[in-house]
């Protein structure tokens, strides 16, 4: 990916998405595209509400706000792409209301990164925050705060 300005992804013999790097990181056009470029949360999800460009999402339980060019109704099924390093990581204070709360199940210390799993509700999590301080990792069983902002969530079509 540091090396191309553009870059062709094919499976089975087809290019199914061509792009830059961040393109395709970052709006990756099909499920394979996502895992094929990096790590990712891909989860299922139902559409809550439609309006306009937003839409809201439940994975599991958990409301995820979005923006999609396609038209989406309530009801659609749909697949949502997210990042682990996309995720920001606080711990939980009562007082706070907006994000989605969860528990770490699992953290990973890799020096440079800590990987977390953290389930919110019955859905997991892999949550990745960079350059932890002396300090400032987290514990397992700790009760978190997940904030994403909403064009951090890609809405995939449900592939056949």
């Amino acid at each position: 990916m540091a090396v191309s300005d553009r870059i062709a992804v094919m499976s089975a013999g087809v290019v199914v998405q061509e792009g830059t790097a961040e393109d395709l990181y970052h709006r990756p056009a099909t499920e394979f595209v996502a895992q094929f470029i990096g790590r990712v949360n891909l989860l299922a999800g139902r559409v809550v509400d439609a309006a306009g460009a937003t839409v809201t999402v439940d994975v599991a339980g958990v409301r995820l706000r979005a923006f999609h060019t396609a038209p989406l109704r309530a009801g659609d099924v749909v697949r949502i792409v997210i990042r682990p390093e996309a995720i920001a990581l606080v711990p939980d204070d009562p007082g706070s209301v907006g994000e989605v709360v969860g528990t770490i199940v699992t953290r990973t210390f890799l020096g440079e990164k800590v990987d977390y799993m953290v389930h919110a509700g019955a859905q997991p999590f892999l949550v990745t925050r960079y350059n932890p301080g002396p300090g400032a990792v987290l514990e397992e069983g700790q009760r978190v705060r997940l904030a994403l902002s909403s064009d951090a969530v890609q809405i995939l079509p449900v592939e056949e």
